[in-house]
């Protein structure tokens, strides 16, 4: 009887965290004002995306919707309305495709 080496192999699995996201504190703010979201913050995103969280309630503008601290500014719409709510999202890094 012949002995045999086992055959061997490695792989590395590398575990990141999972992206993390605040908008931050709620504000209140005069007509015809901006609002720069200071408050907000990320861990382990790659990137984050501001929008309206009411599926399309939203007519303002932004000066930059992929900035962590963008400012923005209500349009009539909202206005009129008396508020809007904004969300952020954020994006896992490489592996971590997932959302929040």
């Amino acid at each position: 009887i012949t002995t045999c080496d086992p055959a061997q192999s490695q792989v590395t699995l590398t575990i990141q965290p999972v992206p993390v996201v605040d908008a931050g504190p709620h504000a209140t703010i005069c007509a015809g004002q901006s609002y720069t979201l200071s408050g907000s913050s990320e861990q382990h995103t790659s990137s984050v995306f501001w929008d309206y969280a009411d599926m399309g309630l939203g007519d303002g503008t932004w000066d930059d919707q992929f900035l962590l601290h963008p400012t923005y500014t209500p349009g009539p719409e909202g206005i009129a309305r008396g508020y809007v709510t904004l969300l952020i999202v954020g994006f896992g890094m490489d592996a971590c495709c997932n959302t929040v």
